[in-house]
């Protein structure tokens, strides 16, 4: 992601646009305020293909945060760096902050 704009309320939903590096874009919507019941979390991609389904609720499990720590560990140990290090992790950060600015200046 090279570029956000963010609009909408924070007390109630945030949209965000992002422009990636190769062109595309896309949309994130936010909310911790939906009132709808129960509470749903995931994604859908959009591709030439088709769209493509994550629902969160049911695609995160106990097993899938065991690999997630063993793989932290790995990447450690190993001393090689990785994709998603703190360099992401800042970068992540910074989009998020920009978000933020903008909607305080609504």
């Amino acid at each position: 992601v090279v570029g956000i704009t963010a609009h909408g309320d924070p007390d109630r939903w945030v949209g965000l646009l992002l422009d990636h590096a190769g062109g595309a874009a896309s949309e994130v919507s936010l909310t911790m305020r939906s009132g709808v019941e129960p509470m749903r979390s995931g994604f859908e991609v959009h591709t030439p293909t088709g769209v493509h389904t994550v629902d969160c609720a049911t695609a995160v499990d106990g097993a899938a945060f065991a690999t997630m720590a063993a793989e932290f560990a790995a990447t450690v140990r190993s001393g090689v760096s990785h994709p998603l290090d703190i360099g992401r992790g800042l970068h992540l950060q910074r989009l998020l902050e920009t978000a933020g600015r903008q909607l305080r200046r609504g």
